[in-house]
Order: structure tokens, then C-alpha cells, then sequence
């Protein structure tokens, strides 16, 4: 059995040995949107604070006009109206914003399955290997040079799909489903050639029981939350981010070790090696 504080304080650590590149690639994933995007957009919430109060006055000081003049008003103000409802949206989205909504839901689909799923797996790749070594921080694209790259594409697209069919049929399954799955990003990093069936399998057997434990982790870090929110995202992009990624790279480790000496799976299934000797690996 595993608990909370010695997998936080196996993570910070980690953390003191490779502090800045830890944080870097946690800002990266923040700042196009793949995780942590809530530190980030506090600080742009606030630099433009006052332009957004500006903007809701005029939406809502309209109630001295009549019907007919507020039809005519409401169209002039449909754009500040659009900016204050896609503040937050990812820059590809603002990119083909206005008549293009459908290009620019499939840009940022096609973006999401590409370019920020590999970089989530890399990203999990380097707090793996920060356990036990110094990865440099090019590890985070470390995805795009091994030759399995569709393969973890194509697993991680399985995993959203599958994810998104069970809470769009079920919400309390697919919270359930979700942290059944919630290791697959942490196997790919380790094993870029593995299956989709096999990956799934392995991630199933590691959650087996660890599923509430694993939302209470997460529930944990509610203070340092709200810590961040309160810093306007400061302490989350210099601190939370990175220990919260340290933590969870620390609980699959735990995992993943569990499972191995269940016999479930053998201990080169999964290993830190690097991904250009995956084919020395599968010879």
C-alpha cells in the first residue's frame, strides 16, 4: 500500500536535482492548453481585468433602451460579447475565430491528438526518468523522435474516445472509466510499442483499487489550488504544477512496481530506457 506523503516527498525530491526544467515543461504544457492551463490563464485573466469589466458594463447598461433599439445595440456589441466568451480559448481557436468555427474545432482537434498528446506522454517520460536521473528537458518531445509515434497517437486518441463515450453515456462511469485509464500517458512514455489492448489491460490492473486513492491525491493539492489561484497563478506555474506532475510520476513508479510483482506484467515490459533503444528492446 502506498501513501500520499511519502509519494510528496519522494517528489520534491525530485524536483530540488532539476527544478528549472521541471517547471519549463510544466509552463509549456500549461501555455498551449494540455495541462495546468489554470495557472496560465489566471495570469492572463488579470492583465486584462480591466478590459474585460469594461467590456460586461457595456453589455449590461442596457437596460434604458427599448426593444428595438437594444436589437440594433446588441449587434454592435456581438463581438465584445465574443471576446469575453472566448477569452480563454486556446490561440489556434482565436486563430480562425468568427466565421470558421468548424475549421477551428478540427485545427484544434487534430492539434490536441499530434502535437499535445505526445507532448503530455514526453512530459511524463521526464518525471519518470527524474526519479532516478537528470533527463534533459528535450525529453518532452522525446515522442516525436521515436518511430512509434503513430502508435502512441493512436493509443491516446483510443483513450479519449473511450473516455468521452462513457461520460457522455454515463457521468459517474466515466469519472470511474478515467481514472481506470489514468496511467496509459505513463506506460506509453516507458513503452512506445506497446498496444492499445495491452496498455489498457495494464493500466486496468494498476488503478484496480487505487482508483479512490487516486482522486484523493489529486484532492489533496486543493490548498496549494487555491494558493495558486490566489497568487493569480504564480505559485502554481514556479511550484504546484511541477510538484503535482512529481507526484504522479511517483504513484504510477509505486504502481507500476506493485504490478510487477503481482506477475501481472515483467519488469521489461515497462523500463526507463531511452526510446532510441526500443529497437535493442524488441530484438
Amino acid at each position: 500500500m502506498w501513501k500520499r506523503k511519502e509519494l510528496k516527498s519522494k517528489a520534491k525530491k525530485s524536483l530540488k536535482k532539476n527544478y528549472f526544467a521541471a517547471v519549463l515543461i510544466c509552463f509549456i504544457l500549461a501555455f498551449i492548453g494540455v495541462e495546468y492551463s489554470d495557472s496560465v490563464t489566471l495570469i492572463h485573466k488579470t492583465s486584462d481585468n480591466k478590459d474585460n469589466i469594461t467590456i460586461i458594463k457595456e453589455i449590461t447598461d442596457t437596460s434604458d433602451y427599448s426593444q428595438s433599439e437594444q436589437i440594433n445595440y446588441d449587434e454592435n456589441i456581438a463581438d465584445d460579447i465574443f471576446q469575453v466568451m472566448t477569452e480563454n480559448a486556446s490561440w489556434i481557436f482565436k486563430l480562425f475565430a468568427g466565421d470558421y468555427y468548424i475549421l477551428a474545432s478540427i485545427v484544434m482537434l487534430l492539434f490536441t491528438f499530434f502535437v499535445c498528446y505526445p507532448l503530455s506522454v514526453g512530459a511524463k517520460r521526464f518525471f519518470i526518468k527524474n526519479q532516478d536521473t537528470k533527463p534533459s528537458f528535450v525529453e518532452l518531445f522525446s515522442v516525436f523522435k521515436t518511430k512509434k509515434y503513430f502508435n502512441i497517437v493512436y493509443v491516446m486518441f483510443c483513450r479519449y474516445i473511450l473516455n468521452l463515450l462513457w461520460t457522455l453515456l454515463f457521468i459517474v462511469p466515466g469519472i470511474i472509466k478515467y481514472y481506470q485509464y489514468r496511467m496509459i500517458p505513463y506506460i506509453l512514455a516507458e513503452n512506445p510499442n506497446i498496444t492499445r489492448k495491452r496498455a489498457f489491460e495494464i493500466s486496468k490492473e494498476m488503478m484496480k483499487k487505487n482508483k479512490w486513492k487516486t482522486f484523493v491525491l489529486g484532492i489533496s493539492f486543493i490548498l496549494w489550488n487555491m494558493l495558486t489561484a490566489l497568487t493569480f497563478g504564480i505559485v502554481g506555474i514556479f511550484f504546484v504544477n511541477p510538484y503535482n506532475a512529481a507526484t504522479f510520476a511517483q504513484l504510477y513508479t509505486t504502481l507500476k512496481e506493485n504490478t510487477i510483482k503481482s506477475g501481472f506484467i515483467k519488469s521489461k515490459e515497462l523500463s526507463k530506457s531511452p526510446y532510441r533503444k526500443e529497437e535493442e528492446e524488441n530484438a
